[in-house]
């Protein structure tokens, strides 16, 4: 929250752009900051203290080490977890479309050369086209 200084504590009253990055990260996870942009005041020390509570620390509404370390461990759990949740979606829609396209091949709809014209980027290969219904 503080790139320059990273062991500087943030409190009420302070002023800066430490203080803007910090009630824009309030705001992303879902504060109500009315302070002035840049200046620590109460809605923003009361966000700080709201956040503390969650990660079981005391709630002296001041961001300190800890705080920090708190809220960026949180993040990099939530990256983990939506990486892993990316990965078995795609694997999941890898195994439905591996499915469909046996299934059109056992029925006839397409056959393997079509399949591959079409896995190999030549969808203008020289094909013969199919009547759509019998």
């Amino acid at each position: 929250m503080n790139k320059r200084n990273p062991g500087k504590k943030l409190k009420i009253f302070m002023r800066g752009k430490s203080v803007s990055t910090l009630q824009t990260q309030l705001t992303q996870r879902g504060f109500s900051i009315t302070d002035i942009k840049g200046v620590f005041g109460p809605s923003t020390r009361d966000a700080v203290k709201s956040l503390q509570t969650q990660f079981s620390l005391q709630p002296t509404g001041i961001v300190d080490d800890a705080f920090r370390q708190a809220v960026g461990q949180q993040q990099a759990d939530v990256s983990t977890q939506t990486e892993s949740i990316k990965r078995s979606s795609h694997s999941d829609s890898d195994k439905k479309l591996d499915n469909l396209i046996q299934l059109l091949l056992r029925k006839g709809i397409i056959e393997q050369r079509e399949l591959d014209s079409l896995l190999n980027n030549n969808p203008d290969d020289e094909l013969p086209a199919k009547p759509l219904f019998l």
